[in-house]
């Protein structure tokens, strides 16, 4: 074998003992998936994401949902006092 090959393969060799390391080193995920559905805006709004803290993931997910919620309230043209609606009232004047 000729020695640039001989340093290629110990390289190899070697990368995939501290790949093998790291693997066995390495700490199990304790992030979970989080998700929930609810009907609004005419549809079913759907959110899915993997966060690590599953109590400020629920969090996180209710402030998702409250700024959906926040958005139907102003751009929804089936409420009668959103901005949308009443933008469209004085444009039809």
């Amino acid at each position: 074998m000729s020695e640039i090959r001989k340093t290629q393969h110990t390289v190899r060799a070697r990368l995939t003992l501290a790949f093998a390391a790291l693997l066995a080193l390495a700490v199990p995920s304790q992030a979970e998936w989080l998700a929930a559905a609810r009907p609004m805006m005419g549809t079913e709004v759907s959110v899915r994401f993997w966060y690590e803290d599953a109590g400020e993931g629920e969090r996180l997910l209710e402030a998702v949902f409250a700024e959906a919620e926040r958005i139907n309230q102003m751009m929804s043209t089936y409420i009668e006092d959103s901005a949308i609606s009443g933008i469209n009232r004085r444009a039809a004047a």
